[in-house]
């Protein structure tokens, strides 16, 4: 069994830099990059992940606020722990398609979890709706994490 992740705990303009990965500069993410801190809190159009995972590092990162008590943050951590076990055991990127396809099984867990645990559905506890889960879920070259 691996041992269990690296988690740090980050504000949510440190994880929007981080999936934009600004600390390798590139015309892809220039323009978000260079936003402020607030800028980047008040944009629409600014990708704000609520966590996430690096394969690289193989660290698992967690809002700043992250409370144990509360099921909303457990079934996130979850989520992002089923990305490491799928790391961890190899199964990507050998058996998905895309890294997308790696999110249907984290959401779907996340989402078993918290309807036998708390009784709730993953669209009333985070803001994700099923056309906001079939993007984020389907194989398509958005140009993301290159």
């Amino acid at each position: 069994m691996p041992e269990v992740p690296a988690i740090a705990f980050m504000t949510p303009t440190q994880l929007a830099r981080t999936a934009y990965e600004c600390d390798k500069p590139t015309i892809d993410n220039e323009a978000i990059c260079s936003l402020s801190d607030e800028e980047i809190k008040l944009n629409p159009g600014v990708m704000r992940p609520i966590a996430l995972y690096n394969t690289e590092t193989e660290l698992v990162m967690m809002p700043a606020e992250f409370n144990v008590d509360k099921i909303r943050d457990r079934s996130i951590l979850l989520h992002e722990l089923v990305h490491y076990m799928q790391w961890k055991n190899g199964i990507y990127p050998k058996q998905y398609p895309c890294r997308q396809a790696t999110e249907a099984e984290a959401y779907n867990l996340q989402e078993k979890y918290l309807l036998e645990e708390g009784g709730v559905e993953l669209h009333d506890v985070i803001e994700i709706g099923p056309l906001l889960r079939f993007i984020l879920t389907t194989c398509q070259d958005m140009g993301w994490g290159r």
